[in-house]
């Protein structure tokens, strides 16, 4: 969408997650249009899975953090 997020939308959400899968909660259009094979994005907004997955971060000042340092 022209590089932007869509809007968000409440009923569809991961309920659960583990170390090896997730479960995820959608709306039954939302299941019927997607097919095996999929990819499907999860943005993440809790800070433990965020630092899990970032590479680096970069601070108030522009400096960047690397992996595995904070």
């Amino acid at each position: 969408r022209g590089g932007k997020w869509g809007e968000v939308n409440r009923d569809e959400y991961v309920d659960r997650l583990s170390q090896e899968h997730g479960v995820v909660k959608a709306t039954a259009e939302r299941i019927s249009l997607t097919k095996e094979g999929d990819i499907v994005y999860v943005l993440p907004v809790h800070s433990c899975m965020t630092a899990d997955l970032m590479r680096s971060y970069s601070d108030l000042t522009g400096h960047v953090i690397p992996a595995g340092t904070y």
